[in-house]
C-alpha cells in the first residue's frame, strides 16, 4: 500500500502507515520522517453509493477552492493524482491523499463562543463559493426503511430499546417533512455545504480550529448545514449564526433549520443502525454505531425539547435570539 501511494504520490514520504476505519471511508495516517505524520490517506470502497466518486472529487475541488480565502479556520489540502478528477485505484478502493491537520475532536459545547462565531463565519465563505457539486436538496427522506431497520436492530439488540422509538421516529419524520415542504425552496436558493459540521469533524489544537471531511458535500439551503449543528449541540447554534450573519446577514429560517436537524437525525439513526447490523468492521466499531443509534432515538424520543432548543436559538427577524 505505501509503495502504491509513493508511485500515485511521489510528495509523500511516507515510512509507516495506522490504517483507522471511519465513516464511509478508511482512513490511513501516513508517517513520515521522525515519526511525525504529515498526510492522510483515505480509501473509498469502490462498491459504495453511486454518487460517492462525485462527492469525493466535489470535496477536492472545493477545498482548493478556497484556498487561502478562509482565515479563521483551517481546512486540509489534497493531493490529486496526475489525471485529474478521477481519483486512483488501490486494491479497489477510490484513494485521496490529503493534508494531516493536528487537533483533538472535542463536543461543539467546549469549543469557546470566539471559536463558534470564526466557524459561522468560515461557513459564510464557504457557502458563498461556486462549484459543480451534487445538488441533494430533494433527498429521499427516511421513512418506511427507517421503520424496518428499527425492528432489525430491536430483534438483534432487544436490550437498547428501538422498538420504543418507532412511533417517535415517526413523528420526527412528520416533523421534517411539514418544515421543508412549507419552506418551498427551489434549487436556485441552494448554496454549496459541508453537509457535516459536527464535533467528530472539528479539530481544535490550541487556539486554532480545523474543519475535516468534506468528502459531503452537496448543494442544498443553508438551514441545512445549521440544521447539522443544531442537532450536534443546540447551544452552540447562536454563536455559529451570529459568525455567520457578520459575513452573511440575509435571515435564516428557523423552521426549515428544525426541519433538516429532524432530517439529519433519521438519517444518522438509519446510518448507525445499518453499520451497527452489517456485521463487517472492527467490533469496537459496531460498538460505537450501536451507541450512537441509541443517542439518535433518545433524540427523536425528547425531539420537542430537541426542536424548541433549535427554535430559541435561531435568530429573530430582529436579529436577536430568543434565548430567554
Amino acid at each position: 500500500m505505501l509503495d502504491a501511494v509513493g508511485r500515485l504520490f511521489p510528495s509523500v514520504r511516507a515510512e509507516a502507515a495506522t490504517l483507522v476505519p471511519r465513516g464511509d471511508s478508511s482512513a490511513v495516517f501516513l508517517l513520515g520522517a521522525r515519526g511525525r505524520t504529515s498526510w492522510v490517506g483515505k480509501f473509498y470502497p469502490v462498491g459504495g453509493p453511486p454518487d460517492l466518486r462525485a462527492a469525493v472529487c466535489g470535496g477536492i475541488r472545493v477545498v482548493e477552492r478556497l484556498g487561502d480565502k478562509i482565515d479563521t479556520v483551517r481546512v486540509p489540502r489534497v493531493l490529486r493524482s496526475c489525471d485529474g478528477d478521477v481519483l486512483p485505484y488501490v486494491g479497489g478502493h477510490l484513494l485521496q491523499v490529503q493534508e494531516y491537520l493536528p487537533g483533538a475532536r472535542v463536543p461543539l459545547h467546549l469549543v469557546s463562543g470566539r471559536g463558534l462565531e470564526q466557524l459561522g463565519s468560515a461557513l459564510a465563505l464557504v457557502h458563498a463559493v461556486i462549484v459543480e457539486v451534487p445538488d441533494r436538496n430533494h433527498m429521499f427522506m427516511p421513512g418506511a426503511a427507517a421503520r424496518r431497520t428499527l425492528l432489525r436492530a430491536d430483534e438483534r439488540f432487544p436490550a437498547a430499546g428501538f422498538r420504543g422509538a418507532l412511533d417517535a421516529v415517526e413523528q420526527v419524520r412528520r416533523r421534517a417533512e411539514l418544515a421543508i415542504a412549507a419552506a418551498d425552496i427551489s434549487t436556485a436558493a441552494t448554496v454549496m455545504v459541508h453537509g457535516d459540521v459536527v464535533a467528530d469533524n472539528l479539530l481544535v489544537d490550541g487556539g486554532a480550529l480545523a474543519l475535516i471531511d468534506w468528502d459531503g458535500v452537496h448543494r442544498a439551503p443553508r438551514e441545512y448545514e445549521f440544521g447539522t449543528i443544531a442537532l450536534d449541540d443546540p447551544g452552540a447554534l447562536a454563536a455559529v449564526v451570529r459568525g455567520y450573519q457578520c459575513k452573511h446577514p440575509d435571515r435564516l429560517d428557523a423552521g426549515l433549520t428544525a426541519g433538516h436537524a429532524a432530517r439529519y437525525l433519521l438519517f444518522g439513526l438509519e446510518f448507525h443502525l445499518e453499520r451497527a447490523l452489517s456485521g463487517t468492521g472492527p467490533a469496537s466499531q459496531r460498538r460505537h454505531d450501536l451507541r450512537e443509534a441509541q443517542r439518535y432515538a433518545s433524540s427523536c424520543r425528547n425531539w420537542q425539547h430537541v426542536e424548541a432548543a433549535i427554535l430559541a436559538a435561531m435568530p429573530r427577524p430582529d436579529g436577536k435570539a430568543d434565548l430567554a
